[in-house]
Order: structure tokens, then sequence, then C-alpha cells
């Protein structure tokens, strides 16, 4: 027969109870640690850091599967009067459908970034695919974007996002607003189209690129591929059509 519980039980129940309820109201989530924003679109893969807002697109592997490694192709690493991202303040990298946003102030200037994979790539027989960046500033001022090689071919958050210095690009050649290069684990050919000139700037090892735009805004498209023909015809797009063409497309799955 069982025994019914005395006042010292009954006692101990209630006060544990109480003492579960009470950390159950009283626990907040830990904060969240910074990281890197992501955004895709079939093989083309975007990447902002959030403490350093730099910007990295990169590729899968196409020879080989390997969860560890990609094709890091392109960094494009904002600066105003000498002051890269890793001096940059007031930091808000958020993603949005299609793309990953980064506002932060540089030199007293706010800065806003885009960047977007674009719709190519797939049901192609070959690997491309292509990204706009885009760049505005309030009050309009100045700015210069570095764009810098590969870096460590690493997947998702390469560390090379978090430093102002740019990495080589290898096989560069450079006609005005357009610039041919290798890029990559596996040197896949690929191009920046820019609305400004773009001039090459000495690095540790080489070269890398920079475009100054002027009037405080602008775009760089990047392609790459297989066939260095098909990134040069790839070079050609709009880039703010092909970007229209996005957001049409996630406004309209959003409504459904």
């Amino acid at each position: 027969m069982l025994k019914k519980p005395g006042p010292g039980a009954l006692l101990r129940t209630v006060v544990l109870v109480g003492w579960i309820m009470a950390g159950a109201f009283a626990w907040e989530e830990p904060p969240r640690m910074p990281d890197h924003r992501l955004a895709a679109w079939h093989r083309t893969i975007v990447s902002v850091n959030e403490t350093v807002p730099n910007t990295g697109v990169f590729t899968y592997l196409t020879e080989r599967r390997t969860a560890t490694l990609s094709n890091v192709l392109v960094k494009f690493a904002p600066a105003i009067g000498g002051t890269g991202a890793t001096g940059a303040q007031d930091i808000t990298v958020e993603d949005f459908p299609g793309g990953v946003t980064a506002r932060f102030t540089l030199d007293d200037t706010r800065v806003t970034t885009e960047i977007t994979p674009l719709f190519i790539g797939r049901g192609t027989p070959t690997c491309e695919g292509a990204a706009l960046y885009t760049v505005s500033t309030d009050p309009p001022t100045p700015i210069t974007v570095g764009i810098g090689g590969p870096g460590e071919q690493t997947m998702g958050t390469t560390p090379d996002l978090t430093r102002d210095t740019l990495v080589p690009i290898e096989a560069l050649t450079l006609d005005g607003a357009r610039a041919r290069f290798v890029s990559g684990r596996e040197k896949l050919h690929a191009g920046v189209a820019a609305s400004a000139v773009l001039e090459t700037r000495a690095v540790a090892g080489g070269q890398a690129l920079a475009a100054t735009f002027t009037e405080g805004h602008g775009t760089l498209l990047l392609a790459y591929g297989d066939d260095p023909a098909r990134v040069e015809e790839l070079l050609g797009l709009d880039g703010a059509r092909e970007r229209a063409r996005v957001d049409a497309y996630y406004a309209k799955l959003l409504q459904q």
C-alpha cells in the first residue's frame, strides 16, 4: 500500500517546481556570436563578415567533392580615406531575399553594400556563375573597393575576409572597366566588370585591383566559368536587370 506523502515531501515538491519555473522564466538566450552571413544560387555562394564587412564570392569544387574546401574567387574590400573595413563602425550585416547587405560607417560616412548571386549557371552543362556587388555612400563620398584574389581555399568563411590586405590576382589582364584572371583552387576563368575604371594595385606577391567610385556609388559584376568566352559573355550582362530578376523572383515566392 502506498503511503500518503508527508508535509515535508509536499513542501520539497512545491519548492522544486517553483525553482524550475523561476529558472525557465528567468533564462535568456545567450547572445549570438558574430560570424558570416551567406547567400547562394546554385554554384555561386557569397559571404559577408559581420565584424569586418568585406565580401567574398566562392563556388564549389568541380573536380572532387569536399566539405572543407572550395574555389574562393575574389574579395571585395571597401575603403574611404585610407580607412578599410577593419576600421568600420556601427556595423549591421543582414540577409535579404537573394543576397546579403552590410551597413557601416567609414571615416564618418555611412556605407551600404549588397552582394547578390545572379540567376546564372543552373541547367548549364559546365560550371559558371555570376554575382553583383553594389556600394553606396551617405553623404555621397568617393569610395574605393579593392578586389583581391582567392586567399585561403576554405568553405564558407575564409579568414581572409577579416583583413584589409588584398591577395594577388593570378594571370591578370586589364582593359578599362573590365579585368580577366584565373582564380580559385581549380584555376577557374573569371572576370570583373565595373561601373568605374579599374586600376591595378601593387600588393605583396603581385597585383590586385581597385575601383574608385568618385560619385559615391557603383557596381562590380563578377563572372566565372570553365570557358573564357562564356565568362566574357557574362561580363556583358546588365547587372541592374539581372538584379531585378532576383528581386522579382523572391518577391513572388514570398507572396505564396
